[in-house]
């Protein structure tokens, strides 16, 4: 056991520090709070070392944690010296550092200081979560489950909301829908909540949504009414064969020659003769829906090719009637004509807003607006994250 040696000249700033022998080297003796804040005056020749890794030694992770202030996973010199100097302006008593005690009395926190305000602070809301808040001291129990303290404060200081913390079902499942749609982040108690930017995105692409739904009740979106949905389904079913022979009709007309090369090849047919086709019509979905010609209606009822014969029937009767009247045939005019009073609908369907929250159905989004609690979330985050 080594003794220290009797205190030796002050330092430039008048304190007077003593030594002890230990290894075959003289080192300082850390023994009152005074030591500590002076370390900033001592010379770094003296220090036995001038930095340590935060893991992997015989001290509390997460103290050291807290004092490697650039988070790079080694304590320096300075980082050292920052911690005592905050530290010793947060006490009455800088002899408090060097007390091994568990238990900090409230009053021995210097609160004339921006340092012990923070840290009164933050004792009040450790021991007023606990249900102490008339106790007039601190201890290491107190402070040491984080998870509990916080899973038993509404604010905590974090800027996240968990769902209990709304105070309110409503706004309570509000939050269960933005973790549901748009994820989580964890609160200091432990548990999944959302901060302001996460509720501020969900009410956003909440409205987007509605507006959407509000703009798709338009006539001209509309040109089926409520069968507009089903009918647009089978157009866009369609429309790639469609356009396909209106396009090898086109080419016909453009060039003659071209036109017996534009239906199916004989070898295509040659292919069929040797399978059983049965009632089955998939080997027939690679042909054009009807054999082109120059100048050439598409058949709507008859001279169709198996496949695609009884929707085009139901195209026929659900969409073509009504746009042009009855007929037998479409014509390339007419074909424009269809496509046309889908353009609005099919514009409206590519301006959807992309967001998870559509699968929150319409009917909850607007229960959600109609609610309107972002105001009352985005205020509680506030007064979450104001807390010190």
């Amino acid at each position: 056991m080594t003794t220290p040696d009797k205190p030796v000249a002050a330092s430039p700033q008048n304190h007077r520090w003593g030594f002890f022998r230990a290894g075959g080297f003289d080192q300082v003796l850390l023994e009152t709070g005074d030591d500590l804040l002076a370390l900033g005056t001592l010379d770094q020749k003296l220090w036995v070392a001038l930095s340590c890794p935060v893991a992997g030694i015989e001290f509390d992770r997460r103290t050291l944690e807290f004092v490697d202030s650039d988070a790079d996973g080694h304590i320096r010199a300075p980082e050292i010296i920052a911690a005592v100097e905050w530290a010793g302006k947060a006490l009455v008593d800088p002899d408090f550092l060097v007390r091994r005690q568990d238990r900090l009395p409230l009053s021995s926190i210097n609160e004339s200081t921006d340092e012990g305000k923070a840290v009164m602070s933050g004792v009040n809301l450790v021991l007023t979560a606990l249900g102490k808040s008339g106790a007039t001291e601190i201890t290491l129990e107190d402070v040491s489950d984080t998870a509990r303290i916080f899973s038993q404060a509404r604010f905590n200081g974090d800027g996240i909301v968990p769902a209990r913390a709304s105070g309110d079902p409503a706004l309570s499942a509000a939050i269960e829908d933005m973790i549901a749609c748009l994820g989580s982040q964890v609160d200091r108690s432990g548990e999944p909540g959302v901060a302001a930017e996460t509720i501020g995105r969900f009410y956003a692409e909440a409205k987007a949504l509605r507006d959407w739904w509000e703009a798709g009740r338009k006539a001209e979106i509309r040109p089926f009414g409520d069968e507009t949905a089903a009918r647009y389904e089978l157009f866009k079913s369609l429309r790639p064969k469609i356009e396909d022979y209106f396009q090898r009709c086109r080419l016909a007309a453009y060039d003659g020659r071209s036109a017996s090369l534009l239906g199916p090849a004989d070898a295509d047919y040659q292919k069929l003769s040797a399978e059983n086709l049965g009632g089955s019509v998939e080997a027939l979905a690679q042909f054009p829906v009807a054999v082109p010609a120059a100048g050439k209606a598409m058949p709507l009822s008859s001279g169709l090719n198996p496949a695609y014969s009884d929707a085009v029937r139901r195209f026929r009767e659900e969409v073509a009637a009504p746009v042009l009247g009855g007929a037998d045939a479409l014509s390339d005019e007419g074909w424009a004509v269809v496509c046309s009073r889908f353009a609005p609908c099919e514009a409206w369907l590519a301006a959807k807003p992309a967001t998870p929250l559509e699968a929150l159905g319409e009917a909850r989004i607007r229960q959600l607006l109609a609610e309107d609690g972002e105001a009352a979330l985005l205020d509680i985050a506030a007064r979450d994250g104001a807390v010190e």
